[in-house]
């Protein structure tokens, strides 16, 4: 018997025999064939780049983390701080850790008369748990060792559940058997390019979202894949949801009742429940999606929602309600106080943050900016992340295509897809995917979810009127990224149909621009998203946006770190300050007004008149080491020209360069205790000591701060001011830095609350010298004024 050969054009069909194709008006990609199917579902080394992909972003941001500097803003300190408390002091009051200004943060109430920190106690108590473990394993603890401690904390709460997500992602996108370009495109957004990754530096709430998002999608995207049991108000449906015929495998009805058993198994609906419930558990406005993903659960199986599911799910609702109680004696979460005299309150002189908020967080703009600069704007989720046009396009085709099949590719009538053998099945020939109208299924409710969710959180925060701040200090929205996951399912698709709409190289490139640009501002902010985006600080520097508080002029111009002269009424005021170098050396500084020049101001005599308005001013540097030098200085100086803003070289009467002091003094009787003529050299460092940096400069005013001092339980109300030039000293070829901040306020004499001179070497970008000195003691202090800089 001998055997036919095999015709050239294949094996014989239905199509290729003049039959009847069982394929035609079936979309292309449903009826691709094995060979394309293997090719698309991860064919030869396409499963190597996906995990060298993987492998490269976790080694980055494992990398980001472990470069990332410790307690980086006052959102994560927040937290840090209740970790701290709670391991260290037993409590969730953070007022013993928050006294230093390391630890110091914005985001805390007042509660029954004491500090906490206002974000909800979940994170913070799963955290400590963590440190607990760290600190009696290790013996490492976070006052001593900080960074150490909060990056072996962070690989564990950021970067391993995130590398997880990136696994998960994969697992997602490979079910729905997608090309391995859309598949490819989805691991190199979620791993270099979207804005969960500058977060993963720093302990948030919003990466946790983020990861705990994709969890429950691969599980709920497994559930949904099974034509639902009940339409939207729970009456049975005999078909799958829009309008695609549910199938039954090979065997008949008990076959696929049993197949579905199998794949919706109670620890599934377990798996979702839980991770569904920690989303809206670490970011409070996604409360929507909780209910969204039970209901959808229930359609699937009641049973089992009921049984596992919301089970489940409870585990970290409760430990939210029950950490909260414990920490607030109530259910409501402090952000629920928002407004109210637990966020605006003063304590010691010191007005909460929250009062009268500064820069970005004052708010202020209308809800039709609000949102512009929230999509497209300087925080904007597409002008910041462009490769959320491709999310669109995504969710364009396969939610307003009737005919779209998972990739997007749409049946065009008159066209001729026949391509071989077809197969329209809604399981996977290999047993790895979900089957395509299961996919299709798994795709649409993906898109719909992310879609509907994205205008829910626009609106709920377009809503807070009363808080228009972006989130504050931030590299993004942050609010926002919790979404990312459901931003990214819809790629693939809209990779897929654009480059066979448009051409693989003309897409691409579009696709490679955006994915560049997304890149950028994921990495702009390296090791710290706690600043602005890099486009809001283009937008800054271009004069479109300013969100900076204006501070309050001098009503005088200031030349000298000595800020107001003594009144003429007074005599013998004297103010001390004391400090330390940046060697630890201590030191005090004493200015005494030493009254005024002769015996009086009253215009009795020839000498009096001469001397009218000038007054006598001693500064005294002692170091708080044995047997140290006393270093004093005295200046005769004209009180009126200072008092008028008169440049220091102007109302410095003495020592300076051709004044003699008996000149000077006139019929006026030498002081016993005035030193003798300084010599030239002398006097230049008593003018520069005076001054506060080596060359003239005015100080300029600066914002609204408040000092705690020694002097008295009350904060002083305080201006800051500085000035800084550059100067080369002599023996150096190149200049250095010299800056002098000072903290002015009128309620002590001469005006110097806190004064810190730093020397700072241009060219190796560091510090030579600081000295920081604040007051400790003075003759007396005075009522608060309207200016903090006197004028005459």
């Amino acid at each position: 018997m001998t055997m036919e050969p095999q015709s050239e054009k294949g094996p014989r069909t239905a199509a290729n025999e003049g039959g009847t194709d069982p394929s035609r008006g079936v979309p292309r990609h449903v009826r691709r064939t094995a060979a394309e199917r293997s090719l698309a579902g991860g064919g030869l080394g396409t499963d190597a780049v996906d995990w060298l992909i993987i492998a490269v972003a976790a080694g980055v941001l494992f990398a980001r983390i472990m470069l990332a500097e410790p307690l980086q803003s006052a959102n994560d300190r927040s937290r840090w701080c209740t970790v701290f408390s709670l391991v260290e002091d037993g409590t969730y009051r953070i007022d013993r850790i928050a006294s230093h200004p390391r630890w110091d943060t914005i985001d805390k109430v007042l509660h029954e008369g004491h500090f906490y920190s206002s974000k909800p106690p979940l994170l913070a108590t799963v955290t400590a748990g963590l440190y607990w473990i760290v600190k009696h394993t290790l013996g490492w603890d976070l006052w001593s060792r900080t960074a150490a401690v909060s990056r072996l904390i962070l690989l564990v709460i950021n970067w391993m559940p995130w590398v997880l997500a990136l696994v998960a992602l994969r697992s997602i996108v490979r079910r729905w058997d997608v090309s391995p370009t859309g598949r490819i495109t989805v691991l190199l957004l979620a791993g270099f390019a979207c804005l969960v990754l500058p977060f993963l530096t720093t302990l948030n709430n919003h990466t946790v979202a983020a990861s705990s998002l994709v969890f429950a999608l691969w599980g709920l995207l497994r559930i949904v894949e099974q034509p639902p049991r009940t339409d939207w108000i729970g009456r049975p449906l005999p078909v799958a949801v829009g309008g695609l015929p549910s199938s039954e495998p090979a065997g008949g009805r008990g076959a696929a009742r049993s197949s579905r058993m199998r794949d919706l198994s109670g620890w599934l609906f377990a798996w979702t429940g839980f991770w569904a419930a920690m989303v809206p558990c670490h970011e409070l406005p996604a409360f929507v999606w909780g209910p969204v993903a039970w209901w959808l659960c229930l359609r699937q199986s009641p049973r089992r929602t009921w049984l596992f599911f919301v089970p489940a799910a409870l585990v970290p609702l409760g430990a939210f309600f029950v950490t909260n109680y414990i920490a607030t004696g109530g259910w409501k979460p402090f952000y629920a106080y928002y407004g109210t005299e637990k966020y605006r309150y003063v304590v010691d002189g010191i007005p909460s943050y929250w009062a009268d908020p500064h820069g970005i967080d004052r708010g202020g703009e209308s809800p039709l900016v609000y949102l512009f600069h929230c999509v497209l704007g300087h925080h904007g989720i597409v002008s910041l992340y462009p490769a959320l046009l491709v999310t669109v396009y995504g969710w364009w085709l396969t939610l307003g295509r009737r005919s779209s099949d998972p990739s997007g590719a749409v049946n065009r009538p008159g066209k001729d897809n026949a391509d071989g053998a077809a197969e329209v099945s809604d399981t996977a020939p290999d047993g790895g995917g979900c089957g395509r109208l299961g996919a299709l299924r798994a795709q649409k409710i993906a898109a719909l979810l992310g879609l509907l969710l994205t205008v829910w959180i626009l609106a709920f925060y377009l809503s807070r009127t009363a808080n228009y701040n972006y989130g504050g200090v931030s590299a993004a929205l942050r609010w926002a990224i919790w979404l990312t996951p459901l931003w990214l399912l819809p790629v693939p698709a809209a990779v897929e149909h654009g480059m066979q709409r448009f051409g693989h190289r003309a897409f691409a490139a579009v696709l490679a621009v955006l994915l560049a640009i997304s890149a950028f501002s994921a990495t702009y902010p390296f090791a710290n998203p706690w600043q602005h985006p890099w486009l809001y600080v283009l937008l800054e520097r271009w004069g479109l946006i300013d969100y900076r508080d204006r501070p309050v002029p001098f009503p005088r111009d200031v030349w000298s770190w000595v800020v107001n002269p003594p009144s003429a009424d007074s005599r013998g005021d004297w103010v001390e300050l004391a400090g330390y170098d940046e060697t630890g050396q201590a030191f005090v500084i004493r200015i005494t007004d030493r009254g005024p020049v002769g015996d009086g101001d009253d215009g009795g005599d020839g000498a009096s008149r001469a001397t009218r308005g000038r007054r006598w001013l001693e500064i005294r540097w002692q170091a708080a080491a044995e047997a140290a030098p006393c270093r004093r200085a005295v200046y005769m100086l004209d009180a009126d020209a200072w008092a008028d803003g008169a440049e220091l070289e102007e109302y410095l009467l003495w020592p300076r360069k051709g004044a003699a002091i008996d000149r000077l003094l006139g019929n006026v009787p030498r002081p016993e205790w005035l030193p003798n003529e300084p010599s030239a050299e002398v006097a230049d460092q008593w003018t520069t000591a005076l001054r506060g940096v080596p060359r003239a400069r005015p100080y300029y005013p600066g914002l609204i701060r408040y000092v705690k001092t020694p002097l008295r339980r009350e904060a002083f109300r305080c201006q800051r001011s500085a000035t800084q030039v550059l100067y080369t000293p002599p023996g150096r070829r190149r200049p250095l830095r010299f800056r002098c901040d000072l903290w002015i306020s009128p309620e002590v004499p001469f005006g110097i609350v806190q004064v810190e001179w730093t020397v700072w070497d241009v060219d190796r970008n560091e510090i030579v010298h600081r000295r920081r000195a604040t007051v400790r003691s003075a003759s007396r202090t005075l009522p608060q004024a309207d200016h903090f800089v006197e004028r005459g």
